[in-house]
Parts: C-alpha cells; structure tokens; sequence
C-alpha cells in the first residue's frame, strides 16, 4: 500500500504540547498524532445527522439567508436571561440570580427517583440512567438547571451534542459564502425538560441556557442549533422562538447561529 505525506504547521508551543502528551502515552509523535486524528473522524462520522434532500434544501436555505431573531425570542432571552449565572449585573447593580446552570456532575447533583420527576418516564431514567455515561463517552452532554440556593437539587436538564449534516449533494456555488464546505457542523438539543409542576415556566430557561451554551461551545463556523422535539407542546414552544421545522422530519426543528449569536450580542 502506497503511503501520502501529510504536512501541518503548527506553533512550537503547541508541538512540544504534543510532544509531551505522546512521551506520556508511550507513541512517537507521528503515531500519537495520526491515532488521534483516526478518533476524531470517527467521532465525527458517528455524529452525522441523516437528513432528506428536501430537508437538507431547506436548511441550506435558511442559512444562505438574512434571518432575524424572532420577537418571541427576543422577549425571552431578554427576560430570562438576567436570572441566569451566578452573579448577574442588572441595571447597573449586582444580583444573585434565581437559578445556576451546570454540567451534570453525576456525584453532586440528586438524581434519585424522587428528587426529579418529569412526567416523562424515559427522560427520568435518562438522566439517571444514561447521562453520565454518555459524558464519560463524549456522545452528549447533560446541562441541569438548579436553584441558587439549593445547588444540588435539579430543577430541570438538557443534553447538547455535536453533530454535522452532510450536504454534498445539494451544493451550489452559493455555498462558498458559508463557514463550511460539505459538512455542516450543527449543536444538537435534545431532552430539554423541567420538573412536571414547573415545567411551563422552566422550558424558557432552559432554553435560553441552551442557546447561550451552544453559542459559546460551538466549533468555530457552527452553523445552527436542531433541537428535538419530544411532544406536540415542544414543538410549539420551539416553533413560537422561531426555530424552523423540518418538512420530512418535523420533529426536528433549527434555529441558525447567526440569528443565536445575534440575539446575544444586542
């Protein structure tokens, strides 16, 4: 088999990083680099979200487009967004906000049966269950939103994850005037859930947490949030904060990160 040389140019602090993290792995650097490259398409194709042509048109759509935040939105990142943190500046003062927002910390946070219940059974036993161990494996990672005071008690929880669409086949030449060539680096939102007496009044920050998280966390040239919808009501409420739904998979629905970025950056 014919070997091809692949040449990088990186800075001298971050090969002696390298080199270091290959030393303690016991692999020359060459062998430590292209293992870690093979993991990390891997990863990427493990990742990918099967779309439909007609799907994958109107989201290219969408993007090529000039799209605004929606009114809806803009009201709730507006009015949930100073209760979020720690300790948030408001009108000129310092205030501790209502609610914190941490990555799900399986030995701090209470995840027993009776601590949080969402009315949904397979979302309860997934953040008992199965949120830890997809963190420990990097599949998806498990956001809970919990009361300032009370920091161990789960008011409600969302799990991101990135993920990529492949467009290859519905490219155009427009297409040069995105961040991204066949593959569509997107955040993915799923499970977004509060406990069952408070969940109308969670859903708003949950989400605004979720966009503010995707925002920061997204790979550079991240091109939307998709967000799934687990019931009617989700997808109203999505729908209402103007993400868009899919036409062959209307539970999906996305939000450009460009309109995200936009609605923070006001």
């Amino acid at each position: 088999m014919a070997h091809q040389r692949l040449e990088i140019r990186i800075s001298a602090a971050d090969k002696a990083r390298l080199q270091r993290a290959a030393s303690w792995s016991g692999l020359p650097l060459s062998a430590f680099v292209l293992y870690h490259a093979h993991v990390a398409a891997t990863h990427t194709f493990q990742n990918d979200i099967e779309l439909t042509r007609r799907d994958k048109e109107l989201f290219l759509e969408s993007l090529l487009k000039s799209v605004q935040p929606s009114r809806s939105l803009l009201s709730t990142a507006s009015r949930y967004r100073p209760w979020m943190g720690r300790v948030t500046p408001l009108s000129g003062q310092t205030r501790r906000a209502l609610y914190l927002v941490e990555r799900l910390h399986p030995r701090l946070h209470n995840r027993a049966a009776a601590a949080f219940r969402s009315g949904d059974v397979s979302l309860d036993e997934y953040l008992r269950q199965q949120a830890g161990l997809d963190i420990s494996r990097s599949r998806a990672f498990t956001y809970v939103l919990l009361p300032s005071g009370r920091p161990v008690e789960i008011l409600g929880y969302f799990t991101l994850a990135p993920v990529a669409v492949r467009l290859h086949d519905v490219l155009s030449s427009d297409v040069i005037q995105l961040p991204f060539h066949q593959l569509a680096p997107l955040m993915l939102l799923e499970r977004m859930v509060g406990q069952a007496d408070q969940a109308a009044v969670l859903r708003s920050h949950l989400l605004v947490a979720a966009l503010q998280l995707s925002l920061a966390a997204s790979p550079l040239g991240s091109s939307a949030v998709l967000a799934e919808a687990d019931n009617r009501e989700d997808l109203v409420f999505y729908q209402n904060n103007g993400f868009r739904a899919l036409v062959d998979s209307p539970q999906r629905l996305f939000l450009p990160m460009q309109v995200v970025r936009d609605v923070f950056t006001r």
